[in-house]
């Protein structure tokens, strides 16, 4: 039998040996550095000292922040031991094999928690919910990932393994867990590397015809 985690690292396996190090399939520009720097931009970044990465695939976000901000700390949590292992070995980084819901970061000593590409694969409420646990008073949330504009999860729970939510469910979701001030953006991009992995165009229409790139900030109350 053939499990979801073993899938995630046969691809990763895949994307990693064809160079890819950033695992997000929209992208603002068309090389991984152009579009993480427009990524990080819309972080805000403003001498955060700790950061958690939530889902934090090959590590290559948190590795480009330590430049912006070079003195933060950063935890890097994925379940993933593929990926977290091809994460890089620096002082700044350490390596959480844990769940996104459930981590051992200490309470409230995070400035900035983000989850890029990630949160739609855990349930919203409990990822929330830590992410504010994790949190000092005041700190930050940045997600970006997809909103739903309609239609379901079915197909995206088969193939993608993901559960898209809409603006209003994650701003009804902020208001359970702590957080506030949210911010809304949809960034556009450009999704062609996601549709070009995907291999099966119609497929990808499907599972994405009702679906938005998205940005959300917020800030704990």
């Amino acid at each position: 039998m053939i499990y979801q985690e073993d899938i995630i690292t046969r691809g990763s396996e895949q994307l990693f040996a064809q160079g890819v190090r950033v695992l997000q399939g929209n992208r603002f520009a068309p090389t991984e550095l152009g579009h993480l720097l427009k990524l990080i931009a819309y972080m805000t970044l403003n001498g955060e000292r700790a950061v958690a990465d939530m889902g934090c695939g090959f590590g290559e976000v948190s590795l480009m922040m330590t430049s912006a901000i070079p003195k933060a700390r950063f935890w890097l949590v994925n379940q993933n031991t593929y990926q977290l292992h091809h994460c890089p070995m620096i002082p700044e980084f350490t390596l959480l094999c844990e769940d996104m819901c459930a981590t051992s970061i200490p309470w409230g000593s995070v400035d900035l928690v983000m989850f890029n590409y990630s949160l739609c694969h855990v349930d919203t409420l409990p990822a929330l919910n830590e992410a504010a646990r994790i949190s000092r008073d005041g700190g930050k949330l940045f997600v970006y990932d997809y909103a739903r504009t309609g239609g379901d999860n079915e197909l995206a729970e088969k193939h993608l393994f993901a559960h898209f939510i809409s603006d209003e469910s994650f701003k009804e979701t902020c208001d359970r867990t702590a957080w506030t001030d949210v911010e809304t953006i949809y960034p556009g991009g450009d999704d062609t590397p996601f549709r070009e992995a995907m291999a099966n165009d119609a497929l990808y229409k499907s599972i994405f015809k009702d679906l938005v790139p998205v940005i959300w900030k917020a800030k704990r109350a």
